[in-house]
Order: structure tokens, then C-alpha cells, then sequence
């Protein structure tokens, strides 16, 4: 096993040279904090009103998107009523309906409508 190197500077030189290598890890370690400014008012105002137009604008397709599914669900139920109007319509036209038939159409009916 070798022996260590014997370091003849002084105990004063060897404590100096550790305390300067501590402080350049601790600068190099803060270097990147320190370069780091914080955000002035300015700044702060514009982040805030692109935050709030974003904001807006979600909102805007939110209730777009929310009329446009009401718009179509409202045009299902009218097509889905008509369709129902033209069966009945047309089941009187083609004969009297007997009771069993009618169940059978009143049953039809409301599928349709519960959809």
C-alpha cells in the first residue's frame, strides 16, 4: 500500500487552498441563480394580459362549442319527431290498426323518442 504524498506547505497554505476551492464550487454552484433577473412590472402586466386573452378565448369556444351541440341535438329531436309524425301518418293511411299492431307502433314510437 503506498504511503500518502507529505504535503510540506503550511497548515495555514493547505487550509487556504481548501477555503478558495469551497468558495469557487459555492460561485460556480450560485453562478447560474445570480444570472436569473426577476420579471419587472412591465413584464408581469403582459404575461397577465396573454394569461387572460388565452383564458377568453377558451372561453369563447367553450360556448361555441356548447351552442353548436344544443343546434344539433335540437335538429335530431325535430328529425326524430318528424320521422315518428310520418309513421303514425302513415300506419292511419294504410289501415285501421288492430290493438296489437298498436302497442307495436306506440313501443316503436317511444324508442325514437327516448334517444
Amino acid at each position: 500500500c503506498p504511503e500518502p504524498e507529505f504535503d510540506h506547505r503550511s497548515l495555514f497554505d493547505r487550509l487556504e487552498e481548501q477555503k478558495r476551492k469551497r468558495e469557487l464550487d459555492y460561485e460556480e454552484a450560485h453562478k447560474l441563480k445570480n444570472m436569473i433577473k426577476g420579471l419587472d412590472d412591465e413584464e408581469v402586466e403582459f404575461l397577465d394580459l396573454v394569461d387572460r386573452s388565452k383564458l377568453e378565448e377558451e372561453r369563447r369556444t367553450s360556448a361555441e362549442d356548447a351552442r353548436e351541440i344544443k343546434d344539433f341535438r335540437n335538429a335530431v329531436a325535430s328529425l326524430q319527431e318528424r320521422h315518428i309524425e310520418e309513421l303514425i301518418n302513415t300506419e292511419i293511411r294504410t289501415k285501421p290498426a288492430l290493438p296489437n299492431q298498436r302497442y307495436k307502433l306506440i313501443f316503436a314510437t317511444v324508442q325514437l323518442v327516448s334517444f
